[in-house]
């Protein structure tokens, strides 16, 4: 009785053990089940979150360069209507004759004394000759006795070539303390030859002012704009207009190429991400940092 009674009660276990080890691999089983759910989801997440990163920095990318291109068309009209100015002034037949003759200097210098009244930001309007000396400069509607000879620049080079010239790199005025540009058209006689030009320089303040420190992107972007030699031309921080970066981060990648979206550099041990395009006639380029 004894044993059958062992035997009944090893029989007896059976099903019980038979359910604990059928529980315990429906536990391995869920568990196991639940691991891969876990790793699915997060794998799913970090897809979707690479995908949310990825289209973020297009979109990102997209608008910095419709920034930057918006505003190196600006600055081009800008030239453009400059150039126009100087151009008008250019083909005046008292200006063609004074270049040639000599006489009516002085009908000459209030016609130009007018003109560089037109606009608050007309550092100055001048005439040169064919050697490049100015013969008249006036500011503001004065006359100014201080003359020079600027055959040396580029842009009064280009005038004695006979093209429209613009100034690569901007100088501060000595009248003023600003920094400003300068534009000149030739003046030509009859035939065609060059007899000199006229030339204006114009601060770029406003400029500054209205293109680069009031544009924001997010909460680190900002514009800055600097010459094909790398100077400043244009910073929120004024401070640096006319310093040379060439040798820095992001300026190198711009001077390298016409234009460019996206480009990651390295500053200061932080990522950062530029956009650039180039300004016509002028040949800056016009950055976009964030």
């Amino acid at each position: 009785q004894i044993v059958a009674c062992a035997t009944d009660v090893g029989y007896s276990m059976w099903p019980y053990t038979e359910l604990k080890m059928s529980h315990s691999i429906r536990m391995a089983l869920l568990l196991a089940i639940s691991v891969v759910v876990l790793f699915v989801q997060s794998s799913l997440i970090g897809v979707v979150a690479k995908l949310s990163y990825e289209a973020n920095v297009d979109a990102r990318t997209h608008e910095m360069g419709l920034v930057v291109e918006t505003i190196a068309k600006s600055m081009g009209d800008f030239g453009e209507q400059l150039s126009t100015l100087v151009n008008g002034a250019a083909k005046t037949p008292q200006v063609r004759h004074y270049l040639e003759t000599g006489e009516g200097g002085e009908g000459v210098g209030g016609f130009i004394a007018a003109m560089s009244q037109s606009s608050a930001s007309i550092n100055t309007l001048y005439v040169f000759d064919a050697t490049g000396q100015q013969q008249v400069v006036t500011t503001q509607g004065k006359l100014v006795e201080k003359h020079s000879n600027l055959a040396h620049r580029e842009y009064v080079r280009a005038a004695l070539d006979g093209k429209p010239g613009f100034s690569t790199t901007p100088t501060k005025s000595f009248v003023t303390g600003k920094i400003i540009v300068s534009v000149t058209a030739p003046v030509l006689d009859k035939a065609g030859k060059v007899l000199g030009g006229i030339g204006m320089s114009y601060a770029i303040d406003e400029l500054e002012k209205n293109y680069i420190k009031s544009v924001k992107i997010g909460q680190t972007g900002y514009p800055y704009i600097v010459s094909p030699k790398g100077i400043f031309v244009a910073h929120p921080d004024s401070s640096l207009a006319l310093q040379d970066r060439s040798d820095k981060p992001g300026v190198r990648e711009m001077l390298a190429a016409s234009s460019g979206q996206g480009v990651p550099y390295v500053r200061k041990g932080e990522a950062n991400m530029l956009s650039w395009a180039t300004v016509p006639h002028w040949g800056w380029r016009v950055g976009l940092t964030m």
